[in-house]
């Protein structure tokens, strides 16, 4: 080994396999004590672990926010489908009184409790929705408002 920058760049080998670990093991445990083979085997397991949970997490992260943008692009394209089905009178907006008769229905309370919106307050949903105070909703008010609401 001859020196620390030389036994360091022995433990990055024998952890990276550039140099099988027994190559390095064998003569610490031949020429100073056999008590280092047991040490030498934890330092391979733990930097082995280790290299593999950060790989691991990496690859991880990726797919956790790979999901969240699929999710959100999923929850944009539903909510222009119910702004659609919303919409009674074709006009573009969402009154509140066409807002207030599909809050009823069971499909839409669904979907809101998916974006763990409450229903209950339909009133007070409607005026959160409707950001320009028109008493209208138009569709960047519905889906901006039901994104923020759900926190995106």
């Amino acid at each position: 080994f001859g020196s620390v920058p030389n036994s360091m760049l022995s433990l990055f080998e024998a952890m990276s396999e550039g140099i099988h670990w027994g190559d390095v093991m064998n003569p610490l445990v031949e020429y100073c004590s056999p008590w280092l083979k047991p040490i030498f085997l934890c330092y391979i397991v733990f930097a082995m672990f280790a290299i593999l949970n950060v790989v691991t997490g990496l690859f991880v992260e990726a797919a956790i926010e790979t999901a969240a943008e699929d999710k959100k692009t999923t929850i944009m394209q539903q909510m222009c489908q119910m702004f659609l089905d919303l919409d009674d009178d074709g006009s573009g907006t969402i009154s509140k009184d066409e807002f207030m008769k599909h809050l009823q229905k069971p499909e839409m309370e669904t979907y809101l409790r998916e974006l763990d919106i409450d229903t209950q307050e339909g009133d007070m949903l409607f005026h959160l929705l409707d950001l320009d105070g028109s008493g209208e909703i138009e569709a960047e008010e519905l889906v901006g408002g039901c994104l923020r609401l759900h926190g995106h």
